[in-house]
């Protein structure tokens, strides 16, 4: 498995890297608080520009949230399809603060917005409390609320912020992002470890990558964290992302959006579903003969 993960790496969009370079508030320089550098100077690296339309998730770990040792600020941002979570950029560094931490959080998800929707499910143990405070203080300030200008600013309005619940509950009570415990934390990444044997997870980080396939489950308490000196900080907001995508994308867009793989002798776009509709209505249709829609377009028969 890890060798296919790393393999499929070869298929990788060229990657853009960035840095922020923060003022002393949120929106003081614009568009320009991305700046341009070298790969071994970023902490934001994009494999793909935001498409129109399209749902993401957003995963976030603030330093020292999930682990004593996660001692970085890690994000990834995945595109969400029925089948398939593909990573399109990832965030990590071990310098900042927790409010510049929102920041970051608050400015990929307007980036990435578009005309969909973005998922946020952060990591809120400890200091990520700090982090949900002041993403709920910026919606207090108006961003993303109002009309303003720069994109920069068209923030956390159409953000859908993950609610947990518990599998064993009976009353559906619920609570703001992941809490994480020993038993939560086996459950999400045991449904990482299912997506990765799967196929159903596209990492693009090498870094990612890496983490997954240092992945170890200690013997004695179960829990499953990076061995030796390998961190697990980019593999735990990877897990996050799937929880959140089964547990709140899937149903969501399984209608709307098509498969990154799709099923076999199904089209595999728009534009098949299309031709095939055509060359299906060059004859007529027989008596009794059921129709059938997929992505939108109704077909006869097998299509052909």
């Amino acid at each position: 498995t890890c060798l296919r993960v790393r393999t499929s790496r070869r298929r990788n969009p060229v990657p853009q890297f960035f840095r922020y370079d923060w003022g002393e508030h949120f929106d003081e320089k614009g568009d320009d608080v991305l700046l341009d550098v070298p790969e071994e100077a970023a902490t934001l690296t994009v494999w793909e520009e935001p498409q129109p339309g399209m749902v993401y998730v957003l995963a976030a770990d603030p330093s020292y949230g999930s682990s004593p040792d996660a001692d970085r600020y890690a994000a990834t941002m995945w595109k969400c399809f029925p089948d398939a979570l593909v990573e399109v950029a990832a965030y990590a560094t071990p310098l900042g603060a927790m409010y510049q931490f929102a920041w970051v959080l608050a400015h990929l998800a307007g980036l990435f917005r578009v005309n969909g929707e973005d998922h946020l499910i952060l990591e809120i143990g400890g200091p990520g409390r700090a982090v949900h405070e002041e993403l709920e203080r910026m919606a207090n300030y108006g961003f993303g609320m109002t009309a303003r200008s720069g994109r920069i600013q068209e923030v956390l309005g159409g953000i859908q912020h993950f609610l947990y619940r518990r599998a064993d509950s009976m009353s559906g009570q619920m609570a703001w992002h992941f809490n994480t415990t020993t038993e939560g934390r086996i459950q999400i990444f045991e449904q990482l470890r299912d997506a990765v044997e799967r196929g159903a997870l596209v990492p693009r980080s090498a870094e990612l990558v890496e983490e997954l396939s240092a992945l170890r489950r200690d013997e004695d308490s179960g829990r499953i964290e990076a061995g030796g000196v390998a961190k697990d900080d980019l593999a735990f907001t990877a897990a996050l992302a799937v929880h959140c995508w089964l547990q709140n994308v899937i149903p969501e867009i399984e209608d709307a959006v098509a498969p990154l793989t799709p099923p076999r002798n199904q089209p595999a776009h728009v534009g098949e579903s299309v031709l095939r509709h055509f060359l299906g209505g060059l004859r007529q249709q027989e008596p009794g003969e059921e129709t059938r829609t997929v992505y939108g377009v109704t077909m006869r028969g097998p299509g052909r």
